[in-house]
């Protein structure tokens, strides 16, 4: 049953009464978490991940969870999505949830992994035409192969930037193209 219903009590379970105005109970669907965008980000936190599904309703108590940790308020888009900004968490895969009420959260909750921000230190070769093609190969700690592995050239906030795609070495090198 979804919908608003009016509140009521009795004391002696036959006189009902609402008091002098009225106030309104409203029933929701429990909403449903498909995906999220991105799956992985740095354990900083501070990113906005979009959270894809169903049944998402716009409330005062509107909120998404990252696992047993922060429950951070949402941002209401759509029916079908929702943004949150990801908290600060120790390195490792949590679950996004979703509540409408501050209480009852998703049960199809969808995995998303918390990372070291990466360490670069090197770039071979460190130059290249500036038509671009140059196979890039970059050097550093922390590395991981996840789907929004990518690489940037130029300085944030400094103008526009290159990203190009990255394929995966290992933890310490990808290849830019």
């Amino acid at each position: 049953m979804t919908g608003a219903v009016l509140v009521s009590a009795t004391n002696n379970g036959v006189d009902w009464s609402s008091g002098d105005g009225a106030t309104w109970f409203m029933y929701t669907a429990l909403p449903h978490v498909t995906s999220v965008s991105p799956r992985a980000g740095a354990a900083e936190g501070g990113f906005v991940v979009r959270v894809s599904g169903s049944d998402f309703a716009d409330t005062d108590d509107l909120a998404c969870s990252f696992g047993s940790g922060a429950v951070v308020v949402a941002e209401f888009v759509s029916p079908s999505e929702v943004h949150c900004v990801a908290p600060e968490s120790a390195t490792g895969s949590v679950f996004v949830e979703v509540t409408l009420n501050g209480q009852q959260f998703t049960a199809d909750a969808t995995r998303f992994d918390f990372v070291d921000s990466p360490v670069i230190l090197r770039a071979v070769p460190d130059s290249g035409d500036d038509a671009g093609g140059a196979l890039v190969s970059i050097y550093g700690i922390g590395l991981a192969d996840s789907a929004g592995l990518r690489c940037r050239f130029g300085e944030e906030g400094g103008g526009p930037a290159l990203i190009a795609q990255a394929q995966w070495v290992s933890t310490n090198r990808v290849l830019c193209t």
